[in-house]
């Protein structure tokens, strides 16, 4: 990402230098190229002008957007860190943990934006867990069933 910003800006820059160039004509030579194409220079100066400033919006739009949306990467990454987290119950059930660290992520990612989630990790244990309850209490409760028919099924 700044990579493409430092060139859309470079292009912005460029262009702007370019436009005053070719407005200040009046004191070169006549025989200047860029006298003789000075139409040219401004249409050309005009594009790297409107394309520098587009694509410097763009990048800007795509890293806020990438604060407030999940993708992928995140949700994985998410979903590893839950299963690590869960200790025992992953080690004795690792697909049920998986699936359940897989239906936690995917229910609060549809409803909470990664910028809000950020802050909350920042508070206490007691806020965070509180935060978190109304997407992992649907979850919990499969888990917790399917963990007591399996050792119910066990017990026989």
């Amino acid at each position: 990402m700044t990579i493409n910003i430092l060139f859309a800006l470079s292009t912005l820059t460029a262009g702007i230098i370019m436009m005053v160039i070719a407005f200040n004509t009046s004191s070169m030579p006549a025989k200047s190229l860029v006298v003789q194409n000075a139409s040219l220079f401004k249409a050309v100066a005009a594009f790297m002008i409107v394309s520098g400033s587009y694509s410097s919006v763009n990048e800007i739009l795509k890293s806020e957007k990438a604060k407030v949306e999940w993708n992928d990467e995140d949700k994985l990454g998410m979903i590893k860190n839950c299963i690590k987290d869960s200790g025992p119950t992953a080690q004795k059930y690792p697909k049920l943990t998986a699936q359940y660290c897989a239906c936690y992520i995917e229910n609060m990612t549809k409803k909470v934006k990664k910028d809000a989630l950020m802050l909350t990790l920042k508070k206490s244990i007691e806020d965070q867990i509180e935060f978190q309850y109304p997407y992992i209490k649907d979850c919990l409760d499969e888990l917790n069933r399917e963990i007591e028919r399996i050792e119910a099924t066990e017990k026989e």
